[in-house]
């Protein structure tokens, strides 16, 4: 287990101790806008107007109940594993730091 343990927190003070992850991800967000031709901020308002139509089927949804069930099927999950990591990691007192 000490192994993991040193592999993870040396790969952690490589990534986060000069900051390189964060260069990665604005790297990366900078790439794929030009790939996508800044597709963002030229779609943006189709991107509005299909989210607000009220478009819902027989047995449907609409657009903003989908975006909202993905946004919070996100979310959720998100919280739940978080909570879940800090009480594994650090015991059950965490608990009262994530909550």
């Amino acid at each position: 287990m000490t192994g993991i343990y040193k592999i993870v927190d040396s790969v952690n003070g490589l990534l986060w101790g000069k900051n390189i992850l964060v260069f990665m991800l604005i790297g990366a967000a900078i790439y794929f806008s030009f790939k996508t031709k800044f597709m963002q901020f030229r779609l943006f308002n189709k991107i509005v107007k299909v989210l607000f139509k009220n478009e819902k089927g027989k047995h449907g949804i609409s657009s903003l109940e989908t975006f909202f069930l993905g946004t919070a099927c996100r979310v959720g999950a998100g919280n739940i594993a978080g909570v879940v990591a800090a009480i594994s990691v650090g015991g059950s007192g965490s608990f009262l730091e994530c909550g």
